[in-house]
């Protein structure tokens, strides 16, 4: 259970912007004063947190009962739920790749997952069944997203921050959602089935929130980021012109 979506170059007064030559075109990235991308430290690279897929894993139960009025069919969306951060980190790292010159490797990268899981699918589902079609998804899902991934890490030297970017999110969506059922659990209010999901997802959400300011997941330079990304506060900060070569 992944929740991280996607890694995101933040600006910062911090850092220079240069421009980057790849191949037959330019790029601008944004690093560091020594020349190498930012680091979380200083208010670079970081992952844009969302519990989406920790949601649908956490609540599959309540979700299936009150989309499908059908409680089993939640165990087809907890199956699925690890996937949504790993494809929403797929879509945002291949539009990185793209702008970076690197659509070359994100094909070869796309025609490997395609035949991972034809071949998965011809070779399991006689043997599995649907079983076989989710290992099949789920190995091409994996491998494209991970290569993406690696190549975007040396093309930009990104620093991956696991234990900030993985373990404590991860920790941080296991507690929360923990303790959210839990209460729930022990009080359970008389109200429909779809306000009381509505209820238990709202204060996971705001309790994840709060554990990720905690451990320093997600700083205030984070939320002024987003405020000026998606409201208008502020303008955001523009590249410099010219051109230097790395």
């Amino acid at each position: 259970m992944l929740f991280f979506d996607d890694i995101a170059l933040r600006g910062s007064r911090r850092t220079r912007q240069i421009a980057c030559h790849r191949g037959d075109g330019h790029h601008r990235l944004d690093l560091a004063p020594d020349g190498r991308a930012r680091t979380e430290g200083q208010g670079g690279p970081k992952p844009d947190v969302e519990p989406s897929g920790g949601l649908g894993l956490l609540f599959s139960g309540s979700l299936g009962q009150v989309i499908y009025q059908n409680r089993e069919s939640g165990s087809v969306l907890a199956i699925l739920a690890p996937l949504v951060p790993l494809i929403y980190m797929d879509i945002v790292v291949d539009s990185m790749n793209f702008g970076l010159n690197q659509q070359i490797h994100s094909l070869k990268y796309s025609v490997a997952d395609s035949l991972v899981r034809i071949t998965l699918i011809f070779t399991l589902i006689p043997v599995w069944g649907v079983a076989g079609f989710f290992v099949a998804i789920f190995s091409g899902t994996i491998l494209n997203s991970l290569l993406s991934l690696r190549r975007l890490v040396r093309v930009t030297k990104i620093h991956l921050d696991v234990m900030g970017w993985i373990v404590k999110p991860f920790l941080a969506a296991g507690a929360s959602g923990s303790g959210v059922l839990l209460l729930f659990n022990i009080w359970a209010p008389a109200l429909p089935d779809g306000l009381l999901l509505i209820m238990e997802i709202s204060a996971t959400v705001l309790l994840y929130i709060g554990f990720l300011f905690w451990t320093n997941c997600v700083t205030r330079e984070d939320a002024d980021w987003f405020k000026m990304r998606f409201t208008n506060a502020a303008p955001l900060p523009r590249p410099q012109a010219g051109r230097s070569k790395m």
